[in-house]
């Protein structure tokens, strides 16, 4: 008779033993895969150029990146190119664009074998320049801000070094809303650059380490970054919002544009001055990338509130002078989506302060005004629907006419009638009148000739959300309100499309009045008028000039891409 105990030992030996040898089969073969994954996981050999710009065509060599590129990607300083960027793949070779928001930092690959060993590459903006004595400071240093969530219109403390103790033609510059129709851009990359523009109310200091600034309009989450005359700084990760609502840009459009100033027929003696102030084309988020091509004079000022001032001295009898400018810039169109019901009134801030005042030309605090304004809106406390009611509100009661050059925002509203300028002001001083910050707009839009047209319309200020546009004459189906058409979309709504929404047919040089000084006692001024700027002052003479002609030509399109 068999043992059962001795068999059932025997059994547990033999289990033992089975399971000692699947255990180390397992080891084995873990160890083998880990083997095999460290063995053939990607190697970066070498990146070329280690040091180089956005935009740069950027060349890995190494091994084991794989015959194609299928799920594996490569990181620059934490940027995922997309897939248009991959201009090659091969298991030995990868070459791609460096994306526009890629800053100095680890280059490395990641695959399904693991991920790379990394290399450093270098954005050359953030190369630090070596003083030769023509330099007066080192490149500027983001150390840290305020706060890291902010909406548009907040305004955050960016706390660093070597901003310099003036703005001169310093920027902070955050990340871009993109084209949607923009194919890189639907894949993620964020690809521009927004400046916060060098006016009231954007920046509230600037020093050599601290900068108070406003989340300016169209900007979103992504990279931020300061940029002065010595070069870029790090960038650091900013995030925009709550928001209610979101505005799309959409088809971009580049423009180049060409206007001249010439003054001849000059009458003068002795020492003499004339002053031109050139408008240039307002950097905003529906226009961005303004570049000069070139100018036949350079400025004397080249940004002053959105102006180029000349100041031509000693000018000679008989003498004739000009100043012709090429601009090249692009342009979007503007979808506004609102959360209607999440939008609340502005409370406080430099935008309230600013943009809700009486000025000159803006009769806010007009007792009929304020009477028709507060009669417009009712009970409504939504500023969304307050706007829009008096909008609507223009649209049905007042005409506007071309030929109706000479009214203002008071005749405009006593009237029913006015010109596209005298409506524009109307609905801003409406609005203002409830609290609602508003700006008028200047600027130039595009027929189907290429032929250009001083327009004038409005925006009004959404916490969160930004300027919101608004085209009280673009609205009119009356063809006295201008004297050429605008370009017409196949079953668009025009009144219901320009409250919100803003095409790309047109050049923006201003939002908002430039109050500009006389340059020298006892001058003569030439005012703009109905300008397609809003400034008040376009010549000026000094006393010793008798008499002189000028010319403004108009706005040449000579390029659209």
């Amino acid at each position: 008779m068999i043992d059962s105990d001795s068999s059932r030992k025997g059994t547990n030996k033999k289990l033992i033993l089975a399971a000692f040898i699947a255990l180390a089969l397992l080891i084995v073969c873990v160890g083998g895969f880990i083997l095999y994954q460290y063995l053939n996981r990607p190697q970066i050999e070498s990146i070329e150029p280690a040091i180089g710009d956005r935009g740069d065509i950027l060349t890995l060599r190494g091994r084991h990146f794989g015959d194609i590129q299928g799920e594996s990607l490569v990181t620059i300083g934490g940027v995922k190119p997309t897939s248009s960027s991959y201009l090659s793949w091969s298991d030995e070779l990868i070459r791609l664009r460096v994306p526009e928001t890629a800053d100095s930092g680890l280059v490395y690959l990641r695959s399904t074998a693991g991920r790379s060993n990394s290399l450093l590459f270098t954005n050359k903006e953030q190369v630090p320049v070596l003083f030769d004595g023509s330099q007066s400071g080192s490149i500027p240093s983001i150390s840290g801000l305020s706060v890291t969530t902010a909406p548009i219109g907040a305004v955050i403390s960016v706390s660093g070094l070597n901003f310099g103790q003036n703005q001169e033609e310093g920027q902070v510059l955050f990340t871009a809303a993109w084209d949607m129709n923009d194919q890189s851009a639907k894949e993620g990359e964020l690809r521009e650059y927004l400046g916060v523009p060098q006016r009231d109310p954007n920046y509230e200091l600037w020093s050599d380490k601290e900068i108070r600034v406003m989340v300016p309009d169209g900007a979103v989450s992504g990279t931020m970054l300061v940029r002065t005359s010595r070069g870029a700084s790090n960038s650091i990760y900013f995030e925009v919002g709550p928001s209610p609502g979101v505005k799309h840009y959409r088809n971009k459009r580049t423009y180049v544009i060409r206007y001249s100033v010439e003054l001849s027929g000059i009458r003068a003696s002795g020492g003499n001055s004339l002053y031109v102030w050139v408008p240039r084309p307002l950097e905003s988020s529906a226009q961005r990338s303004v570049k000069a091509v070139q100018s036949s004079e350079r400025p004397t000022v080249e940004n002053y509130r959105g102006l180029m001032l000349y100041h031509f001295k000693d000018s000679k009898d008989g003498q004739s002078l000009k100043a012709l400018h090429d601009f090249i810039l692009t342009s979007y169109e503007v979808e506004t989506q609102p959360k209607i019901d999440s939008i609340k009134p502005l409370k406080s801030g430099s935008i309230l302060t600013t943009y809700t005042k009486e000025e000159a030309g803006i009769p806010a605090e007009d007792p009929d005004l304020k009477k028709t304004a507060a009669e417009i809106v009712g009970r409504e406390r939504n500023p969304w629907r307050q706007a829009k009611l008096l909008y609507e509100w223009i649209a049905a009661k007042v005409t506007i006419r071309a030929d109706l050059s000479k009214s203002d925002a008071l005749s405009a509203l006593e009237d029913k009638a006015g010109d596209a300028y005298a409506v524009s002001l109307l609905y801003v001083a409406l609005c203002r009148s409830l609290t609602i910050p508003c700006s008028p707009v200047a600027g130039v839009w595009m027929d189907d000739s290429k032929a250009t047209h001083p327009h004038w319309w409005a925006e009004f200020f959404v916490e969160g959300l930004g300027w919101v546009p608004v085209d009280p004459a673009f609205a009119s189906d009356d063809p006295r309100s201008l004297k050429a058409r605008p370009r017409e979309k196949e079953g668009l709504d025009r009144r219901a499309y320009y409250f919100g929404n803003l095409d790309n047919d047109r050049i923006i040089f201003s939002r908002g009045f430039a109050r500009l000084n006389p340059q020298a006692p006892n001058s003569k001024i030439k005012p703009a008028g109905r300008f397609y700027s809003l400034q008040d002052i376009t010549e000026e003479a000094s006393a010793s000039v008798t008499s002189y002609s000028s010319f403004w030509s108009d706005i040449e399109i000579t390029g659209v891409y």
